[in-house]
Parts: C-alpha cells; sequence; structure tokens
C-alpha cells in the first residue's frame, strides 16, 4: 500500500502531472493512438430514418510519456489504474452519430497504466449513427453501415488514430438482421486548413428473411393460389361468387393486420397491391357473369348475348331486330330461346 501511495505521489504530484497536455515529451511528435472494436449487439434499424443503433467495447491503447516510472523503485508494481476523469485521454467522438453516445463508464470507469507508459481505456457505449437504408430488396435486402470515430479538437500533426482489431465479443443477435462482416479502415477529414484523423468501422448486415417467409410471404402465396381455384368452383353451386367475395375480404383483412410489420418506406407499394387486386377480383366476378349466366350482373341484351341458343337462325333473327330509339343494343325478340334465369 505504501509503495502504491508513494508511486500515485510521484506521478501525479511531484511530476506535476497535467492531464491538459499532450503526453509526449518532444511536443512536435504526434500521439499515436491504437483503436479497437468489440462489437456486443446490433440493438434496432430503424429504415423510415435511416438510423442504427450499436453498443460495443472500444480499446484504445496509446504510450503516456508523463506516466513512466522503475519498477524496483515502487515495489515492483508494474501497473496502475487510475480514474479516467485523472489522466489525459483523447477526444475521441462520433462523427456521423444522431444522437449523443451514452457513455457507460463516464463517471466510474477507470484506464490501466503499466510502467513503458502504455495506457489503456475502455470506454464502452452505446451509438445511433446515421445509415442510408436500401428496401428495394425487401425482405432479402443488405445493408452496409458505417460507424465513423474523429479527434474532434487535435489535427494529425498531434494525434493519429491507428486501427488494431475489430471482431465480436459476447455478441447479442438480433431477432430481425444479423451481423455478417465487420471491417476497420482509417482515413482522414479535411476540415479548416487541416487534416483529422477518422477511423471507420463497417458493419454489412442482411435482414433475416425467415420471419417474413413464414408470416407474409407463404401466406399471400396461399391466398393467391386459393384465388385461382375461385375459377374450379362450379357456377351451379352457388358458391362461387361468395368463396371469391371470402378471399378478397381475407387478402385484404391480411394486409391490414400485416401492415406493422413492413418498413415505413415500403408502406406505400401497399397501394399498388391494392391497385392489382382490385382489378383481378372485379375481373373475375365479370368472367363469372360470362361463364354462369344465371348471375344478375349485366344487363338483360347483354344476357342474351351470352345464353342464346347456339343455333345460327336465331342468331341472324336476333341480329336482324329492331334497335329500340336512344339505345345501343338490338331490341330483345321473345321467340329468342333465352336460358337466363335471372333478368333484369
Amino acid at each position: 500500500m505504501d509503495h502504491l501511495k508513494k508511486l500515485f505521489h510521484d506521478i501525479f504530484e511531484t511530476r506535476v502531472y497535467d492531464k491538459r497536455i499532450r503526453p509526449v515529451i518532444d511536443q512536435s511528435h504526434p500521439v499515436y493512438v491504437d483503436v479497437s472494436f468489440f462489437v456486443i449487439g446490433l440493438n434496432s434499424v430503424d429504415e423510415e430514418n435511416g438510423i442504427i443503433s450499436t453498443t460495443f467495447d472500444t480499446s484504445l491503447d496509446w504510450i503516456d510519456e508523463s506516466a513512466t516510472w522503475k519498477p524496483e523503485l515502487f515495489g515492483n508494481i508494474t501497473k496502475l489504474h487510475v480514474p479516467q476523469d485523472h489522466i489525459w485521454k483523447p477526444d475521441f467522438v462520433v462523427r456521423n452519430g444522431m444522437s449523443i453516445s451514452n457513455d457507460a463508464q463516464k463517471k466510474i470507469g477507470y484506464t490501466s497504466i503499466d510502467y513503458t507508459g502504455k495506457t489503456k481505456w475502455w470506454p464502452y457505449q452505446f451509438h445511433e449513427t446515421s445509415c442510408e437504408i436500401n428496401i428495394s430488396y425487401f425482405p432479402f435486402d443488405k445493408q452496409i453501415c458505417n460507424v465513423t470515430f474523429i479527434i474532434w479538437s487535435h489535427s494529425m500533426n498531434e494525434i493519429i488514430i491507428k486501427g488494431k482489431y475489430v471482431g465480436k465479443h459476447q455478441f447479442s443477435k438480433n431477432a430481425l438482421w444479423s451481423v455478417d462482416n465487420l471491417e476497420l479502415f482509417e482515413d482522414s477529414e479535411h476540415l479548416d486548413g487541416s487534416d483529422y484523423s477518422t477511423i471507420t468501422l463497417t458493419l454489412y448486415l442482411s435482414r433475416k428473411a425467415n420471419f417474413y417467409m413464414w408470416n407474409l410471404i407463404f401466406p399471400v402465396v396461399a391466398l393467391s393460389i386459393l384465388q385461382v381455384v375461385v375459377f374450379l368452383v362450379p357456377a351451379k353451386s352457388g358458391e362461387k361468387l361468395s368463396f371469391a367475395f371470402t378471399l378478397f375480404l381475407t387478402y385484404n383483412m391480411f394486409l391490414i393486420l400485416m401492415s406493422s410489420m413492413f418498413p415505413e418506406k415500403f408502406r406505400k407499394y401497399i397501394d399498388t397491391v391494392y391497385l392489382y387486386r382490385y382489378p383481378t377480383y372485379f375481373g373475375n366476378y365479370y368472367s363469372r357473369s360470362c361463364i354462369n349466366p344465371s348471375s344478375n350482373l349485366l344487363p338483360r341484351s347483354r344476357h342474351s348475348i351470352f345464353s342464346m341458343s347456339k343455333n345460327s337462325d336465331e342468331i341472324q333473327r336476333f341480329k336482324q331486330a329492331p334497335a329500340p330509339h336512344g339505345t345501343g343494343f338490338p331490341k330483345h325478340d321473345p321467340s329468342v330461346k333465352v336460358t337466363a334465369v335471372f333478368g333484369v
């Protein structure tokens, strides 16, 4: 205990450690910061606003030349754990953040320093960052999202970021998305006449389509197959029209109930589905009227056209019948054999 107190006293009081000054003896040299990311989870993907929420550990390593010592002089102590607000840290912030990052260790976190001055800082953070979402291939879409960090106040002459490692650590799987790959690359950004060091973590995401296959696509395909079955129902059974109406209402109720499953940007395409379905069902009713002349969906004159006897003489007499004034249809001849049961 005495050796530890002596070491703390030597670093922070005898040497008058100043956390406002970059930890290099020669201030003309930059501080090299090695960065590693350990992705813990993909919390959510907001397709409408283009925001992803992630959680990961970030490891930052650098050499603090102001905090070195000889272990033999301090009871062979080789490492210290120091509250993070007691030493210098790089101003490492999210560049494309959509909200203030939540640093869970801001008040309670510690940094470790060994006798060579190697310092390690582990900020555990939640980030909400922007990401351009393309749902053209929903639900089989893949997304590429970047989380970019930058040294906010120091140019590359003062601090340089180096990517060290990226991977998953105790990763919590997302129910709707999978993280297929992770990449890390360094870059720089030119601002106010100076270059600032940046590093970007790239996440390759793919939507888990099985959920949508069983809960969306499969029911829609089943209903579409049943719609074709309508044409196989005998017209004389009297159930053809009711079966078609039932399918029509079922399909529309299904779309209403399942609309919450669609991404917000994709919901506008539901109107297109409706525009497709209505003509299809009305076409079905019209076809039924042609196939089953007992239907009461057409005028009497058109019923006569579709239901008259196939005798050529009767057809000729129907064509020669004079049309009433103001109508485009020939006057119905009572002598023509008509098989319609219901008439208007």
